[in-house]
């Protein structure tokens, strides 16, 4: 047992190295030479048998003190980011409303940087992978009908438009049906929720909470304005949110069929459901069908508001949800960052 602990934490340290990177340990190393006046045998053989070779740890695609890991055992998250955290001050809007970007980072490494794959986008907002492609929506300008709905490679190349301007407003969370290949949408200022194939076509409406060209009044109020979107094939529904005003408590969850009843159209269908009312500002979803819970990210006021919460949404529901018809995972953060993990 006793050599069994020595040789996991032998291990767990090698493996921590690899994380911070050989290099690190060189710099580290050389202080100490450089500094104490140690003997430099061990810095040279660092230098020779790892360093020279290229093999500096998880940062490099020869390995370290382990072997590179193999083909699909890395993953890489890609993120957005809007481009409204820099200084703005004496940039032209034009520049600052096509700051997007997605980036990626590979989890595994610890001294990995942000790597930008593509640029100039305007308010970009969801983002889901499949089939070797990401798929994401561009908000454009919330006030003008300019939204878009693009895809690429996961390198950033071979960039498409799929759903082009005009034909859907503010596209917020998107989320791929991966079984159906097809996209889900919430269109903010348009009121409505979308699908089409991952090529755009046979486009529709699922959900419209409002006509916006023709209902000026409907498109004011922001419980209207549908944002986070997910499926769950086990229920054979999906589920979205209408954040409702900022602070307001007016947000709700609905959820309803993948397939449209019989004799409804999106702004009638009979058979919509609430999940969860009242909530501060709830915006992005995820359905994990394998455990039963539903998660999103609710903005809001304090305590309830500015959190990561959960539901179980088949099976027996836990105790805890009882006081709040959900479960708080994390509070007290900025609860409205999506990303998405992809293996490689």
């Amino acid at each position: 047992m006793l050599l069994s602990c020595a040789w996991n934490a032998l291990t767990d340290m090698n493996a921590r190295i690899d994380g911070v990177g050989l290099d690190t340990v060189e710099h580290i190393e050389q202080h100490y030479v450089d500094e104490r006046g140690l003997p430099t045998s061990s810095l040279s053989w660092l230098q020779e048998n790892y360093i020279k070779p290229g093999k500096l740890g998880l940062k490099s695609d020869k390995g370290g003190l382990y072997a590179p890991p193999a083909p699909g055992t890395r993953t890489k998250i890609l993120f957005l980011n809007i481009g409204l955290g820099e200084p703005l001050g004496g940039k032209p809007m034009k520049e600052i409303l096509n700051a997007g970007e997605i980036l990626s980072i590979t989890a595994e490494d610890r001294a990995s940087k942000p790597v930008a794959l593509v640029r100039n986008l305007p308010m970009p907002d969801g983002i889901d992978t499949c089939d070797g492609r990401m798929y994401w929506t561009n908000m454009g300008v919330p006030s003008e009908n300019d939204g878009t709905v693009l895809s690429a490679k996961l390198d950033g190349s071979d960039v498409q438009t799929v759903i082009p301007a005009g034909q859907v407003h503010t596209p917020k969370q998107l989320h791929i049906d991966q079984t159906a290949k097809k996209l889900y949408f919430c269109d903010r200022e348009g009121l409505r929720v979308m699908r089409s194939n991952l090529d755009g076509s046979e486009h529709e409406t699922l959900i419209e909470t409002g006509d916006w060209r023709n209902e000026p009044d409907k498109a004011a109020v922001q419980h209207n304005w549908p944002v986070g979107i997910t499926v769950s094939r086990k229920l054979n529904k999906f589920m979205w949110t209408q954040k409702g005003g900022s602070k307001a408590s007016d947000g709700t969850i609905y959820s309803a069929s993948l397939e449209m009843p019989k004799g409804s159209t999106a702004s009638n269908r009979k058979d919509i459901e609430v999940i969860q009312e009242k909530l501060p500002e709830c915006i992005d979803l995820e359905m994990d069908d394998e455990s039963g819970f539903l998660f999103w990210t609710d903005r809001g006021e304090l305590p309830l508001g500015n959190t990561l919460n959960k539901k179980q949404m088949f099976g027996d529901a836990p105790a805890v949800e009882k006081v709040l018809g959900r479960q708080i995972v994390s509070d007290h953060g900025n609860c409205e960052t999506c990303f998405v993990k992809v293996h490689y």
